[in-house]
């Protein structure tokens, strides 16, 4: 019997392994660089864009003008003034410190409390007002009218220059120098023991004062407490 032929099926060649992962790897490559040239080309357009516009100008606008003042005053030492709503103006412990108000806000500042402590001396008014403002607001001091800084701080330091300083002072300052002594001489400070000093000092508190009514004690100087109770200090010794 006669076999028959068998026919062999030819099998499909097998694309080998290395060489697939060989060309996925050059294709990845390629489209990579593709996008690294297309990144390039987008900076380069870019910098060409930036370098063709006109430069830019910023302008900084100048600070809002402003009002200082000093706030000084014969107050505890804890004591906190607070100005504005909240505060928004700021606040002094003590017994002095600085006030800033922008000058536009000025007319919300400026009310009844505050009007009282620049008529009285409380509040000094340093720079941000002109002539005319001062004028208007009560804070146009002449020369030596209110006490500077340092004499303010140090004043029973001072001792016989007051005697140049004191005829000058406003009325509210020269009652400020007469309540420092005579705190300063019933807690014992030895720089208010000067007797010749203070007698000195209520003459001219008597000669600025002779245009009060009668019967209102600073026309006897404002000195005069301590020169009473030294007088009944002698007395008793």
């Amino acid at each position: 019997m006669a076999k028959k032929a068998t026919s062999e099926k030819a099998e499909p060649a097998l694309e080998k392994p290395e060489q697939g992962a060989q060309e996925v790897l050059e294709s990845d490559s390629s489209q990579k660089e593709d996008r690294v040239a297309a990144l390039e080309k987008m900076v380069e357009e870019l910098r060409a864009e930036l370098a063709a516009r006109p430069p830019q100008v910023v302008q900084v606008m100048a600070d809002t003008e402003k009002v200082t003042l000093r706030f000084q005053a014969d107050v505890a030492d804890d004591n906190v003034s607070v100005f504005g709503p909240n505060g928004m103006y700021g606040q002094v412990t003590g017994k002095s410190g600085t006030v800033i108000v922008p000058k536009n806000e000025w007319s919300r500042f400026y009310n009844e409390s505050v009007r009282r402590m620049i008529d009285n001396r409380w509040l000094v008014v340093l720079s941000g007002l002109t002539e005319e403002e001062r004028q208007l607001y009560n804070c146009n001091y002449r020369a030596g009218e209110v006490l500077d800084e340092a004499a303010f701080a140090h004043l029973l330091d001072l001792g016989e220059e007051l005697l140049e300083i004191f005829p000058g002072l406003c009325r509210f300052h020269q009652e400020m120098v007469g309540r420092a002594f005579l705190k300063a001489w019933r807690s014992g400070d030895a720089r208010a023991q000067n007797r010749e000093l203070v007698v000195a000092l209520n003459d001219l508190s008597k000669q600025a004062n002779q245009d009060l009514e009668n019967g209102d004690a600073r026309k006897k100087g404002v000195f005069r407490l301590i020169i009473d109770e030294m007088n009944a200090r002698d007395v008793q010794d």
